[in-house]
């Protein structure tokens, strides 16, 4: 029985973290500074964009 709370407690801690706006943001990050760059080189403003964004999450959450 025991094994089966701590398995419950595992999926609970996982799927908190997956859920977790901090790591959607930093997958949102990740895609914004890696990808856009390498489909749009010549672009300039897309180096700020991820402070941008950042920013503007910030102001989002209550």
């Amino acid at each position: 029985m025991a094994d089966k709370n701590i398995l419950l407690d595992l999926l609970l801690v996982l799927a908190r973290l997956i859920t977790s706006p901090f790591l959607l943001l930093l997958a949102d990050l990740l895609v914004i500074t890696i990808a856009l760059p390498i489909t749009q080189k010549r672009d300039r403003t897309l180096k700020f964009l991820p402070i941008k964004l950042l920013i503007d999450w910030i102001g989002n959450v209550d």
